[in-house]
């Protein structure tokens, strides 16, 4: 939390707008959100895959998941 207030705090020095840096965190959420959800999903189904013997199954919980992209919408 502190480096990211000195990094916004470094781009407001510099000329950055507060509509530009605001942008630029909503950007960033939801790109980070695009890439680390399927990223996310596919390893733990790499992971879980061996251990399908030993009675571990891989599970999608697609309504918490839907939940967590609301919340971090909202939060953006």
């Amino acid at each position: 939390m502190f480096e990211r207030t000195r990094e916004v705090g470094r781009l407001r020095a510099v000329g950055m707008t507060r509509r530009q840096t605001r942008r630029m965190v909503r950007h960033e959420e939801v790109i980070g959100a695009a890439i680390g959800l399927p990223v996310g999903i596919g390893l733990a189904a790499l992971v879980t895959r061996p251990l399908t013997d030993g009675g571990i199954a891989f599970s999608l919980a697609v309504r918490t998941l839907a939940a967590f992209v609301v919340v971090a919408i909202a939060a953006g």
